[in-house]
């Protein structure tokens, strides 16, 4: 059995978040630019069994947004280890994020790091794919 992958999709910064191989917790893999997403996501497809990748999908993308993730999808669609893809509401992924990192006692200087929000968020829209997330 593969893990399951999840994306935090944006067009600055992509949060990732995967499960374990028998696919009970979900842990942060970290997030990367648009630029270094690709060379991370060769060297995992390449060294991990991974059956499916949730990406996570706002309910309103604007055009710019659905540009980028069509072109980003298409390029996971040709890895020659592909997974299958599937979108995963990610509506207040954000918002969960920033409480989950509050509550966790991180220092507000910390709490600003946006890489670190956004690797929360991909761990979040994984729990709650997987039926894990409790509400915070």
């Amino acid at each position: 059995m593969g893990r399951i992958m999840s994306i935090d999709f944006g067009t600055k910064r992509i949060g990732v978040a995967a499960t374990d191989t028998l696919r009970i917790s979900a842990h942060g893999k970290g997030t990367f630019t648009p630029d270094t997403i690709g060379k991370f996501l060769d060297d995992f497809l390449m060294n991990e069994p991974v059956d499916k990748i949730v990406i996570g999908m706002p309910s309103k993308p604007s055009d710019q947004f659905s540009a980028a993730l069509d072109k980003f999808v298409a390029s996971i669609a040709t890895h020659s280890r592909a997974p299958e893809i599937v979108f995963h509401d990610e509506d207040f992924t954000s918002i969960d994020a920033r409480e989950a990192i509050q509550a966790s006692g991180v220092s507000k200087k910390q709490r600003r790091n946006k890489e670190m929000l956004d690797e929360v968020s991909a761990i979040i829209i994984l729990q709650d794919y997987l039926g894990h997330r409790e509400d915070f």
